[in-house]
């Protein structure tokens, strides 16, 4: 919007004002209280007081309410969306995947310690190395196999507890 040129002042009226500071009217009548800016003539703003304003007070250095009021409530849906995803079970704990890390590698190292006394007995009647070999790969993978049945189980049963906490806390 452009202004009235009077007397060599280039007047603005008071919303025009509050919008270039991006303010409320009440606050920029509250600066005119506290003489951080002049009236003109049918109570307007000279534009180059303005310039010089801005320049002193540097908003672009200080937070926009508005901005600020974004930031916090994008903050407020984030953690809204983390708690909801955490009730549906797409987020887990820490110390839960902790605890079954634990509990699947403590699992995998007894099988496999297991192995030799399963395997020593049988190795005597073995012809060659190659058949003592083919025993020893054998138990390892059935082994392997058993913790990867323990495994998938354990996370259906993960599954099916969370099922049952996220419905009664719903």
């Amino acid at each position: 919007m452009a202004g009235i040129l009077t007397s060599k002042r280039t007047l603005i009226t008071q919303t025009e004002t509050a919008k270039r500071l991006m303010i409320s009217r009440e606050t920029l009548l509250r600066y005119i209280k506290e003489g951080k800016l002049n009236r003109y003539e049918g109570s307007k703003i000279d534009e180059d007081e303005l310039r010089e304003y801005v320049k002193r007070n540097n908003p672009a250095n200080a937070p926009v309410l508005s901005r600020e009021k974004a930031r916090h409530e994008k903050y407020k849906a984030d953690l809204a969306e983390l708690e909801l995803k955490r009730r549906r079970g797409d987020l887990l704990e820490v110390e839960e995947i902790k605890k079954d890390w634990c509990r699947m590698v403590t699992a995998c190292k007894s099988r496999l310690l297991a192995i030799p006394a399963k395997v020593s007995p049988q190795l005597p009647g073995c012809e060659n190395a190659r058949e003592m070999e083919r025993m020893i790969k054998q138990h390892i993978n059935q082994a392997l196999e058993e913790l990867s049945n323990e495994s998938s189980d354990s996370a259906t049963n993960d599954l099916e507890r969370n099922d049952q906490a996220v419905g009664a806390t719903i």
